[in-house]
């Protein structure tokens, strides 16, 4: 499947599903922002997911637990997660922009998924980048 066909589906599933959310999860803090970005889009590449802070407060993060999901069907797969690192929530001040690797391991419909808390004990949560495609090499 050309770059441009899978680029087209995950633009027509963000269209007809609510990629962005999760039922089972809270709702993350509102004024966060998390995107994914490349050059290319191809198993074998690496992206950037880009964290933005557009809060006046503090949110915080965990990169470690990380993790891309796929669409099957109607449903979303969560894959292995991308780092295995002791860690934990990470602070991100309010207009802070935190990035971290994405490997592209797999062809597919992908979103990333990040947890954050509001504060350093509130509930956690999880924030969705946008859909993306990933083209076989």
């Amino acid at each position: 499947m050309s770059t441009r066909r899978v680029i087209a589906a995950a633009l027509a599933c963000a269209a007809a599903f609510s990629c962005s959310s999760d039922p089972t999860s809270p709702d993350p803090p509102e004024g966060l922002d998390l995107q994914v970005t490349a050059a290319e889009f191809v198993v074998g590449g690496t992206s950037v997911g880009v964290l933005t802070n557009r809060r006046e407060a503090e949110a915080f993060y965990d990169f470690c637990r990380s993790a891309l999901q796929i669409r099957r069907g109607s449903e979303w797969v969560t894959l292995e997660p991308l780092r295995l690192c002791p860690g934990g929530y990470a602070a991100i001040d309010p207009g802070a922009v935190v990035t971290a690797p994405v490997p592209l391991e797999q062809a597919g419909t992908l979103r990333l998924r990040l947890p954050v808390r509001a504060s350093r004990r509130g509930a956690a949560s999880f924030l969705f980048s946008q859909v993306f495609g990933v083209a076989a090499r």
